[in-house]
């Protein structure tokens, strides 16, 4: 039975790591997702800012002008909003992290007090330790849920300023 009880331990402690990891992979894709759209937009607003100057040194049809350059600010507006956003899914947050030498002194202090056989002494080790990596995951989880809301706004103002975008581009394609 106690060989059972080792086996549970070891594997309560692998699938707490195997957890732990999984939860900082999806935040770190957020992250470099979020960068991919403060790159990008970055690129583009610079790109609408020569296309604000070109409409006006071409002298484009003043109606058509009025309403693509419009749309132009806006686009870039957008884009400025989605990359404020990128930025709070990659700002650095106060997260849980397992400080190593706290959680081997938690340990020993447990097997002390609890007079713990040697034979158990890794098993109930182990055991502890994956609990507590079961709660610094639940932390990485609800931080990849703020991660994940930002992300999602800054990628609908991404998406909104690129159709803007288009329609204005349609406009200048009429005019000229």
């Amino acid at each position: 039975m106690a060989e059972d009880d080792g086996k549970l331990e070891e594997w309560m402690y692998d699938f707490a790591w195997k957890g732990r990891d999984a939860a900082l992979q999806g935040i770190n894709i957020l992250e470099n997702k979020a960068m991919n759209i403060i790159n990008f937009s970055s690129i583009l607003i610079t790109i609408l800012a020569g296309v604000l100057f070109f409409i006006k040194d071409k002298g484009v049809d003043a109606t058509m002008s009025i309403k693509a350059s419009t749309l132009i600010v806006v686009a870039i507006l957008f884009f400025i909003v989605a990359i404020l956003f990128a930025f709070f899914t990659i700002r650095v947050r106060k997260h849980s992290i397992i400080p190593i030498n706290k959680q081997f002194e938690a340990i020993t202090e447990f097997l002390k007090k609890n007079d713990v056989k040697d034979a158990d002494k890794t098993q109930t080790a182990m055991g502890k330790t994956a609990k507590d990596l079961g709660e610094w995951q639940w932390k990485l989880i609800e931080l990849n849920k703020e991660k994940s809301r930002d992300f999602k706004i800054s990628s609908w103002c991404f998406v909104l300023a690129l159709i803007l975008i288009l329609i204005s581009s349609l406009l200048i394609s009429i005019s000229i």
